[in-house]
């Protein structure tokens, strides 16, 4: 009886090793899954936006994660566009909702009441914060372009056209940080032409009167500076010698590439202007308007 019961309880002890094994094992396994499913995970899936967005599935670094009062829809865009060369691209890109809530409340709390010595360093202490909070949101568009670069085969300067491109072929929204009526009222050329006579699109009491760049990419809402400082951010990401260029009315992008016309000269080196407000706008050519008090806003962070 002893033998018997010894047996039967050493097949017990076996039986529940084995399942307990099997349990382990098969935990095992669902991890590994996971973990090749993500590692193999390509952006152009579309995945059901009740359950999870494809932008969210890039980590972002450094952000805090707010809810929204409201929920945000994720927007969807469908571009198509041309390079100076002639090159035809196109892209479709989504930005979650969340993201742009992000945004926002992160340009929302940058303080317009700083101590600034110049226009330039005011400016500089709101795009920058934009762009630091902004940079790892933005890794779903860089994947994009980097698509586009190797199907296309760009070569250095006609990728940097290809970005800016993009962005010029965005519809120019005016982005005030009042209400229309107030900017009627300020006696502004520009207002009264742009919104009462010409009744092109604005929107307003945007707190410093431009959109960042995650929301710029979502709303398709953007004037000067708007494009300006995403413009910066995307070709900085890619390596690109770029500066903000403001002066005392507007906003352009300078970028150390070889090239001729209006430029800004900055430790030694040229920074042509590009405007970035309307498509066709080549390197180097600045409406006379806006040649004038042209300065270095924000410096690049490639210029080693």
């Amino acid at each position: 009886m002893k033998f018997l019961r010894g047996c039967f309880l050493g097949c017990f002890g076996l039986i529940a090793f084995i399942v307990v094994a099997v349990m382990l094992l098969g935990g095992l396994i669902v991890v590994s899954d996971f973990e090749e499913w993500v590692e193999d995970f390509d952006p152009e899936i579309v995945l059901n936006e009740d359950i999870i967005s494809p932008d969210d599935i890039y980590a972002t670094e450094n952000v805090t994660s707010v809810s929204c009062a409201e929920p945000i829809k994720p927007a969807t865009h469908k571009k198509k566009w041309k390079t100076d060369r002639a090159t035809r691209l196109a892209m479709e890109f989504k930005v979650s909702g969340e993201k742009k809530c992000r945004s926002r409340k992160n340009r929302e709390k940058i303080s317009e009441y700083q101590e600034y010595t110049t226009d330039g360093e005011y400016w500089r202490k709101i795009y920058e914060p934009m762009i630091k909070f902004d940079d790892p949101q933005l890794k779903p568009i860089y994947e994009h372009f980097k698509i586009l670069k190797e199907e296309k085969k760009l070569g250095y300067a006609e990728f940097a056209e290809a970005i800016v491109s993009f962005i010029q072929h965005i519809p120019y929204v005016l982005v005030l940080d009042i209400t229309a009526e107030e900017a009627i009222k300020k006696q502004n050329k520009f207002y009264k032409e742009y919104i009462v006579r010409d009744k092109r699109p604005y929107v307003e009491n945007v707190k410093h009167g431009l959109h960042s760049p995650v929301e710029f990419l979502h709303t398709q809402q953007g004037d000067c500076d708007t494009r300006t400082v995403l413009a910066y951010t995307i070709l900085t990401h890619f390596g690109y010698d770029v500066a903000i260029v403001n002066n005392p009315t507007h906003s352009m992008l300078g970028i150390n590439l070889p090239a001729q016309g209006t430029y800004v000269k900055h430790q030694g080196k040229k920074y042509y202007i590009w405007e970035t407000t309307a498509k066709g706008w080549q390197l180097g050519v600045v409406s006379p308007e806006h040649q004038k008090g042209l300065h270095i806003c924000v410096p690049s962070r490639n210029n080693n």
